[in-house]
């Protein structure tokens, strides 16, 4: 037995419902008080517990203002309900009213995986456990889970994808007697387990009329249907069925060049012979486009002239070429190609001693309206003041003189104040007469041509045969009546020993000429004859007349 005693505050928390915990057993009493008069106040109670029996003591002390006869009520357990383990009773309730329990509410379901379901509910303050009914109609349901009193969800598995199925909940608490005295049954919620939805993780342009669409792979998917529209919101049709769970491309082909296209996704599998579908997926767009042209070369073809090459782009009605003066800076249109099948252009109008960047882009046409491909990457060139094989007489004129025509100067002083000495390198045989090594020459030559003399030199000396070159000429006054190329720095002779002069098979100058015999001799056909035809110096050769050492810029 345990006895408790407490003066008026005790009796007070007493009368007004206190839960006590049996010395014997892990039940938990509740007692409902009776009803108090405030003229009545309980000095001492003594609360006797014992073999799960409560007895109670009290001396009143009586209020001046009146009596009541609560002592009979609280001498009386017997006369107040005493419910078990997790009892659940309504704040109204009192010494005549049985014991009740609440209904669960908050009960939801939601779809876990294509075959389970998960329930869960709002939780009671303190019932014994719960029970969870479920049945594929409304009508009829059974209980498939008791729950502990501490748990408020449940995942129910095996179920059939597609099916709909209907779910109810109760709580209960467990009385004195040891009897299950139930709450109302929740209102019925319903899911279905369905298939993961897919994810679109990509849609594409691959060419002018091909969108590729890329998602994520359902595992528990047969297949799915690929849906498109011209709308984000309406419209939707189905365009394919992938009939294998693992593919998860496909792609959309004869679209419109330009055009936008909206597209979803929704996985199935077939459950008893039919297809069940999961929910669709978010809406992406697309449009077909003309691919990236890919540009490949820009080289220098003459004073002012570029040549741009690019690959191919399917489904091209033509291109447009872009140039500036700045990689970063603003591009305009130089040059445009009305056939797709074109893979160059040559570009006019650079001016010397710039560099320019390019760019390309493609276009088809639709409609009679041109949709572009992205632009191309961007390559430069430099027109660095370089003369070339392909000028004209007059071109070369104007890159000398500023004249349309050749000009002689009068005196060597005149001439002299146009020439330029440049250093270049070049290969020449060592003292071993085998070894070659790297010497340094100076010629003096036009300014106007001197930056194209330096890269000749230049690529004669970075070629392959490694041409060697032991006396190299350029200006030479030679006389104020003389026409020669010399007096204006415009000609070059080189090895003038082993290259002679020659006419009509008598030498006039030097003393042989044994290409592919003597090193220093050169070929008419070999690197050195090669790169200066390049920049738009000729060999010397004029029918029965041969200068083989004479390279000139006007060919005289």
């Amino acid at each position: 037995m345990m006895n408790i005693r407490g003066k008026k505050a005790a009796a007070w928390m007493l009368l007004t419902g206190i839960i006590f915990t049996s010395l014997f057993s892990d039940t938990a009493m509740i007692l409902a008080a009776p009803t108090v008069s405030e003229n009545q106040i309980a000095q001492d109670v003594t609360v006797q517990v014992s073999d799960n029996q409560i007895e109670i003591n009290t001396e009143e002390t009586a209020d001046p203002k009146g009596t009541s006869d609560t002592e009979d009520a609280v001498k009386n357990p017997a006369a107040t309900p005493v419910a078990s383990e997790g009892a659940a009773v309504s704040d109204n309730d009192t010494q005549n009213k049985p014991l009740t329990v609440d209904k669960v509410t908050g009960v939801s379901v939601t779809s876990k995986t294509y075959t389970s379901l998960e329930i869960k509910f709002a939780a009671l303050y303190g019932p014994a456990g719960y029970e969870i009914y479920r049945g594929t109609s409304k009508n009829s349901m059974s209980m498939i889970k008791e729950l502990a009193k501490t748990q408020t969800s449940y995942v129910d598995t095996g179920l059939t994808t597609g099916t709909t199925y209907y779910y109810k909940v109760r709580a209960y608490a467990v009385d004195a007697a040891g009897k299950k005295v139930y709450g109302a049954f929740s209102d019925i919620s319903a899911a279905i387990p369905q298939l993961t939805v897919p994810v679109i993780t990509s849609a594409k342009s691959t060419n002018y009329n091909k969108i590729k669409i890329t998602y994520k792979r359902v595992t528990e998917a047969n297949g799915y249907v690929i849906y498109r529209s011209t709308k984000k919101n309406s419209g939707f049709k189905k365009i394919a069925t992938i009939k294998k769970g693992k593919t998860v491309t496909y792609t959309d082909k004869k679209r419109t060049t330009g055009k936008t296209y909206y597209y979803k996704v929704r996985a199935y599998r077939k459950v008893n012979g039919k297809r069940v579908y999961s929910d669709y997926s978010a809406v992406v767009a697309a449009k077909a486009s003309l691919k990236k042209p890919k540009i490949r070369t820009v080289t220098v073809e003459s004073a002012d002239t570029a040549l741009v090459k690019w690959k191919k782009v399917t489904g091209a009605s033509g291109y447009y070429v872009y140039r500036s003066t700045k990689k970063d800076g603003k591009y305009k249109k130089a040059a445009h190609i009305k056939n797709g099948a074109a893979t160059e252009a040559y570009v006019d109008g650079q001016e010397n001693g710039k560099t320019y960047f390019y760019k390309i882009r493609a276009y088809r046409k639709v409609k009679g309206k041109k949709k572009y491909s992205p632009y191309s990457g961007i390559l430069s060139a430099t027109f660095n003041r370089l003369a070339s094989g392909d000028e004209t007489y007059q071109q070369k004129a104007q890159r000398i003189f500023g004249l349309d025509y050749y000009k002689k100067y009068g005196s060597k002083e005149e001439a002299e104040l146009h020439m330029k000495t440049i250093k270049i390198q070049v290969w020449d045989f060592a003292a071993d007469g085998v070894t070659k090594v790297t010497k340094t020459r100076t010629l003096t030559v036009h300014k106007n041509i001197a930056d194209t003399v330096q890269q000749i030199f230049k690529e004669i000396y970075e070629g392959k045969e490694k041409f060697p070159i032991k006396n190299v000429g350029g200006y030479s006054w030679r006389g104020d009546t003389s026409r020669s190329e010399h007096c204006c720095g415009l000609a070059i002779d080189i090895n003038w020993e082993e290259n002679y002069l020659i006419d009509n098979g008598v030498i006039i100058s030097g003393k042989l000429y044994q290409p592919g015999v003597n090193p220093y001799s050169i070929p008419t056909d070999g690197e050195v004859a090669k790169i200066m035809k390049k920049y738009g110096f000729s060999q010397g050769i004029w029918g029965n007349r041969c200068d083989y050492m004479h390279f000139s810029y006007f060919g005289t």
